[in-house]
């Protein structure tokens, strides 16, 4: 189980980059959730992207949903006791 905050779902997150211009780089779209008042565990999101540049919103969309649903190492909010089913 995730410890994100209502605020921090991946539909909620896409309103920080709103304002984005793509393609754009990782560290971009970092600056641009900080700017529009993300919370760090939103900031931490943007952090835990895969890719250092994307092409488009819906890109970036994708990669945030593998975020939430990889299990073990790949996703940084998974617990290391949690049990796999």
């Amino acid at each position: 189980m995730t410890d994100m905050k209502n605020e921090d779902h991946p539909k909620n997150l896409l309103v920080l980059i709103d304002n984005a211009e793509f393609p754009t780089s990782k560290a971009s779209l970092i600056e641009t959730a900080e700017e529009n008042g993300g919370t760090e565990s939103a900031i931490e999101m943007f952090r835990a992207l895969p890719h250092e540049e994307y092409e488009t919103l819906k890109d970036v969309n994708a990669d945030l949903g593998l975020i939430n649903k990889e299990p073990g190492q790949q996703n940084m909010f998974a617990s290391k006791s949690a049990k796999i089913s």
